[in-house]
């Protein structure tokens, strides 16, 4: 699933992500007894609730209008 690019950067899950964000992800995963996956899915959540508040995820879509594939 992950695949190293170069000494700038690694890919998770399709998305380039550098190294200093790779670190930081495997620190928190450490500390929580996480994996880095998991880190990365509560860092969207996260995101996403700051910026839309608890609306539902299907609901800002619609609002917004965007077509998603």
């Amino acid at each position: 699933m992950r695949k190293k690019i170069s000494e700038s950067g690694v890919v998770v899950r399709g998305i380039s992500v550098d190294i200093d964000t790779e670190l930081m992800a495997k620190v928190l995963a450490h500390v929580k007894r996480s994996s880095k996956a998991q880190i990365y899915r509560e860092a969207v959540a996260k995101l996403f609730r700051e910026e839309f508040g608890n609306k539902n995820v299907k609901q800002v879509i619609k609002e917004l209008g965007i077509k998603i594939s």
